[in-house]
């Protein structure tokens, strides 16, 4: 019986040993292909990126007005990206203006475990939208951070702006990646601040500084 009893606790040693080993090596399998998988993924988006100048150029349309037959003013179209036609440097913009919006957009935005997405606020983002935790299946808040609110508004179609499927996700994040590894954080900044729409037909911190208190966004408090 000991005898019996010692060859059954070998075989069951060796079958666990033998299903541990084999989920291992599935394990190490679908590592394998998943980092393949996303080296490609990355590539496919990577992949002769343009510059963000480029790119802005590219999506702009001048603006447009509408006049009646007697010449009189009817409407003006104001392009989305409109704000970009007359960017101002970092160094003309208020710093209290650029401490507010790192604080409050993308606190990490200048450390240097920043490459380019917020994993703290993708992971606040996934609780909220998610998880039973948050308001309902992705009615919480956005996890993206500088770079990627940059290239949502730059290389993303206006159309898909909003569509929170992983796949467009993964594009933003990718995008977002390159342009941190190939900018500096300063040119980032400067960019996404000439980007934003700050509504009221006021696009770019130059425009919103003017629109709002009517000075020069250097003289913004």
């Amino acid at each position: 019986m000991k005898r019996a009893a010692l060859q059954r606790s070998r075989v069951i040693r060796s079958r666990w040993h033998w299903l541990v080993s084999m989920a291992f090596v599935v394990f190490l399998g679908g590592l394998a292909t998943a980092g393949v998988l996303g080296f490609v993924i990355y590539r496919a988006y990577a992949h002769d990126l343009l510059p963000p100048e480029e790119a802005i150029a590219n999506s702009a349309i001048d603006t447009s007005i509408a006049y009646d037959r007697n010449g009189e003013y009817l409407y003006e179209y104001v392009d989305p990206l409109g704000g970009l036609h007359d960017p101002v440097l970092l160094d003309e913009i208020s710093q209290y203006m650029i401490d507010a919006t790192v604080s409050t957009e993308d606190a990490s935005f200048y450390s240097s475990w920043n490459p380019g997405v917020n994993f703290k606020g993708l992971a606040r983002a996934v609780m909220e939208n998610v998880t039973p935790f948050g308001p309902g299946w992705l009615e919480g808040s956005g996890g993206s951070s500088i770079t990627q609110q940059l290239v949502k508004n730059v290389y993303i179609e206006p159309g898909k702006r909003f569509d929170r499927r992983i796949e467009r996700k993964v594009k933003e994040s990718v995008i977002a990646v390159e342009l941190k590894r190939k900018y500096s954080d300063d040119q980032i900044l400067e960019w996404y601040l000439n980007a934003i729409d700050y509504n009221n037909k006021a696009f770019g911190v130059e425009a919103a500084a003017q629109r709002y208190f009517g000075v020069s966004a250097k003289d913004l408090t």
